[in-house]
């Protein structure tokens, strides 16, 4: 494994809307998937199989986002505090 170093500092940059997904690939296995190997490559997420060897393993995140927001009123002498909560019902 490389020894990868990065500060909060690398993640502070300019991201353009457009640049930005606003719908999954048609097909899942053709999203972008950038790769980090001695600099940054470009692939599609169907190559991943190619980089896993074969005594490895890979976790899959099958969690999703929902959509949720919060109103509220501003108290002129309440400190300033947000709070965001979500259960999901497993019944």
């Amino acid at each position: 494994m490389s020894d990868i170093r990065t500060s909060i500092l690398d993640y502070d940059f300019e991201l353009p809307d457009e640049h930005i997904a606003q719908h999954p690939a048609e097909k899942r296995g053709e999203s972008r998937l950038l790769v980090i190997e001695d600099g940054f490559t470009d692939k599609s997420f169907n190559d991943i199989v190619d980089m896993i060897d074969s005594d490895s393993f890979l976790v899959v995140n099958s969690t999703k986002v929902m959509k949720a927001r919060m109103y509220g009123k501003k108290n002129p002498q309440a400190a300033r505090s947000r709070y965001l909560s979500s259960k999901k019902n497993r019944g």
